[in-house]
């Protein structure tokens, strides 16, 4: 099974510390696991998970701007996949899921 992340929205800050120790704690173990393929959408300012193969965009998503924009021009950059997890929740706008989300 392959499961792809979106991590675009995800920064090491004390405000969105939680999301990110749940994230990092998740995918390390799916990992160790070894039964399934990952892969994360992450942006250049993003994190980077080792064992995972990281689709780093050329885009900073630190500023508002930059994560709007992002925010809704993913789904058209994101690698296939079975299922696309977003720890965060969010769900773009513009673009109907074709998997599960």
């Amino acid at each position: 099974m392959k499961i792809c992340y979106y991590l675009c929205d995800q920064a090491k800050t004390r405000k969105s510390r939680g999301i990110w120790v749940y994230t990092n704690e998740l995918m390390s173990s799916l990992v160790k696991l070894n039964s399934c393929e990952l892969s994360a959408l992450t942006s250049v300012d993003g994190p980077k998970i080792n064992g995972v193969e990281n689709v780093v965009l050329p885009v900073k998503t630190g500023s508002i701007p930059g994560r709007l924009i992002m925010d809704h021009i993913h789904p058209y950059l994101m690698p296939d996949a079975d299922l696309y997890h977003y720890p965060k929740g969010f769900m773009p706008y513009f673009r109907t899921p074709k998997a599960p989300h």
